[in-house]
């Protein structure tokens, strides 16, 4: 799994919204309707909001315009390394099993990274 997808968090919001008829009928489809309350059903229900979101960035305190495009270069630099330098090492080793013509091992290496890159397990 990706550093990327272990950033993913949630922040309940503290907003909270009633939704008059409760869930929508897209939803409920899944579930059946008889498990619900007919409380639930006639009078709606609060949810609760959550921001569920991977935040990458930086913060910078700059003195003039220059200070800022180099504070933008570097964000952009960690950010980039962030995301995919944890790959790195996969890439070295493929290119290392290519140059050795070892094909069957760079396709073993990238079926293994590509898991690791796509996984969103827990």
């Amino acid at each position: 799994m990706s550093q990327l997808v272990k950033a993913i968090a949630a922040t309940d919001t503290r907003e909270r919204k009633f939704i008059p008829g409760g869930l929508s009928p897209l939803f409920t489809s899944y579930f059946n309707s008889d498990a619900m309350s007919a409380e639930t059903r006639h009078t709606g229900e609060v949810l609760t909001m959550y921001r569920i979101e991977a935040r990458i960035g930086a913060q910078a305190l700059v003195k003039e315009d220059a200070d800022l495009t180099q504070a933008i270069v570097r964000t952009k630099q960690n950010v980039v390394e962030a995301i995919f330098g944890e790959f790195r090492s996969q890439f070295r080793m493929i290119d290392d099993a290519l140059n050795r013509y070892d094909v069957e091992e760079a396709r073993k290496i990238l079926h293994k990274f590509e898991d690791q890159m796509f996984s969103i397990e827990k």
